[in-house]
This record gives C-alpha cells, structure tokens and sequence, in this order.
C-alpha cells in the first residue's frame, strides 16, 4: 500500500475511536525492518557541511597586503661619453697589412680595450673607438 493509502485508513481509524465506535487499538506491529541502505543523507550532510566550513575559511581570512609601487621614474636619454682624453702617439703597419696603434702609450689592434672603449678600426690617419655605443675619432697629427 502507498503511505497516503495508510495515512487515510489511520485517520479513519482516529475519528472512528474518538466517536467512541471502536475499541483502543491492539499493539500494532511495528513495520518490517528496511533493509540497511547506504546513508546518503549522512554523507550529503558531511559534505555540505565541510564546503561551509571550506567557504568560512576562504571568506574570514585575511587577503595578502598590497604592495604599493612608485610610479616610474622617467628616463633621461643616455648621456654622451664622457670626453676621455686619448693621445695617439703612432700608427704602424705589420707585415699582413694590418695597422697598429699606439695609444695613450699602450700598442693596441682592433677589438682591443683602451680607456674604457673599444678599437673599433686602426686607419692610416686615425683611430675609431666605440663606447657605449658612441663612436669617436682619435686623428693622428704627425
């Protein structure tokens, strides 16, 4: 029977009993055991309750300090090179035809350091030199 169905003939029973036409209801056996199911509500229950606790956590926790960052700085232009005085005292030619020159008392070739720069070529008459990206041209007066 459907638990409406029961639910209609126990509350006929009632008005029946109170109208005083029947007699107090013998025991009444309880109904038959159900068999043990798996307890979804229980664990429906844990579950919900454990995404609370989670959300309760996340909301109520304090967020991370900002970091305040100072507004960039402008950039100036990169400054020239600062005038580095270069003495060139002689240039020479070796026997593959390459030239060498003496700088600042020093013999150097191309791709060598000097002063802070690079020899970028050795001419007849001067000396290239590249610094920070800014070439400058060392003459040679005899």
């Amino acid at each position: 029977m459907s638990l409406i169905h029961e639910a209609l003939q126990k509350a006929a029973r009632e008005k029946q009993r109170n109208a005083g036409h029947l007699p107090p209801p013998a025991a009444v056996p309880p109904p038959a055991a159900k068999p043990d199911r798996f307890p979804v509500g229980a664990i429906l229950s844990a579950v919900v309750a454990a995404a609370l606790l989670v959300g309760v956590f996340i909301v109520s926790r304090p967020a991370a300090p900002q970091k305040s960052v100072p507004p960039p700085r402008p950039v100036a232009p990169p400054a020239p090179p600062a005038a580095v005085e270069f003495q060139l005292t002689g240039i020479m030619q070796d026997v593959d035809g390459k030239y060498l020159a003496v700088l600042n008392g020093r013999p150097v070739a191309e791709g060598q350091y000097v002063g802070g720069a690079t020899v970028k070529r050795v001419e007849r008459d001067r000396v290239i030199l590249e610094r920070d990206g800014h070439e400058t041209t060392v003459p040679y007066n005899r």
